[in-house]
């Protein structure tokens, strides 16, 4: 059996920190049984998080969306750039190609996801005929 425990330093919190069977009789023997916040082990912190909203906190699966209803605010990288994003955007590409956006969002109620988006010749901005320098 595993457990979660939300850490608390201070004024940081930690998300999730998985701990095993014999540890998490331990911190429920140290810090009382509401620190131990599930027993589950298909519970984990990537597809997971800690909902500090409800009392007592609950583990609550992190949601999905769609490139173009993202979570605001975020942060796309798209082929490496860093773009930070406050409104929902509107994508569009200078030249053709297939392009990897990951999306990270502020809040931890939603999944990192990576989208591939492709764009055709006729649906890229850049400038006809010309070839891009790389």
């Amino acid at each position: 059996m595993n457990g979660f425990v939300l850490y608390t330093a201070g004024r940081i919190r930690c998300a999730l920190y998985k701990i095993t069977g014999e540890q998490a009789e331990l911190q429920r023997a140290v810090m009382g049984e509401s620190s131990v916040l599930a027993t589950d082990d298909a519970i984990d912190n990537t597809a997971h998080y800690v909902d500090e909203s409800t009392t007592p906190h609950t583990i609550a699966p992190r949601q999905a969306y769609t490139l173009d209803a993202l979570p605001l605010p975020c942060v796309l990288k798209i082929d490496g750039e860093r773009y930070d994003i406050t409104e929902q955007p509107s994508l569009s590409f200078e030249w053709p190609g297939t392009y990897v956006i990951n999306v990270i969002p502020a809040s931890p109620a939603y999944l990192e996801m990576e989208f591939t988006h492709t764009v055709t010749e006729a649906d890229a901005t850049g400038v006809a005929n010309v070839e891009p320098n790389y």
